[in-house]
């Protein structure tokens, strides 16, 4: 097959840790990505718009609490985005729903553009490889296919392949959109309440251990 038997070996041994599995898979598939650098490049960028706004959402509702039902004073450089109409309550719940409706727009819009171009690049990249294994059984002598089980090859060619569209697209940029979100998440946190922000992230390891 087109993968050589040390690759091979690199990639399935249990004792070999992710990261270095999903290096070895890049460096030998490189080429199909770079051909769709442009696609996974603009996926990439509607993931991040999708958690900003995702990141976004909560902050009218906030408003909405502290605002318009207990009648806080704003205070803060985003009270001009809530007070175009006025800084009445009714003023600024119509300014917070807008606000909402908006963020949900765009992070609907992001999420259909995000999972449309990471689709397609990670359907190309599946038709490229599937298409260099298939011209390359065919070139291999027939005492090659005799000595080797009909269905390792064509577990070879199904799901194997799409085992490597998972690593090379889905994880790799959904862990990259999940960590903006974190941070960004992170940044909000820190704006609204830094110490119950901080309460909260030195009690986090207690929670997950």
């Amino acid at each position: 097959m087109s993968i050589d038997s040390h690759v091979n070996e690199e990639i399935t041994s249990a004792e070999t840790p992710r990261w270095a599995q999903i290096r070895v898979i890049l460096s030998h598939f490189r080429r199909d990505i770079r051909k769709r650098r442009g696609t996974l490049a603009g996926g990439a960028m509607f993931g991040a718009l999708y958690a900003a706004a995702r990141v976004a959402e909560p902050w009218p509702i906030k408003v909405v609490f502290d605002q318009v039902l207990y009648q806080k004073p704003a205070d803060g450089w985003w009270v001009p985005l809530f007070t175009p109409f006025g800084t009445k309550p009714t003023e600024i719940l119509l300014a917070a729903g807008l606000l909402l409706g908006l963020a949900g727009l765009v992070r609907g819009i992001s999420y259909y553009y995000e999972d449309f171009l990471l689709s397609k690049a990670a359907q190309e990249i599946v038709y490229s490889i599937r298409s260099r294994l298939y011209r390359h059984l065919h070139s291999l002598p027939i005492a090659f296919h005799q000595q080797r089980r009909t269905g390792d090859t064509l577990v070879r060619l199904s799901s194997d392949i799409i085992l490597l569209r998972d690593i090379v697209v889905d994880s790799i940029v959904n862990l990259g959109t999940g960590a903006i979100m974190l941070v960004m998440m992170l940044v909000v946190m820190l704006a609204v309440d830094p110490l119950l922000t901080l309460v909260s992230l030195a009690v986090m390891p207690l929670i997950t251990g």
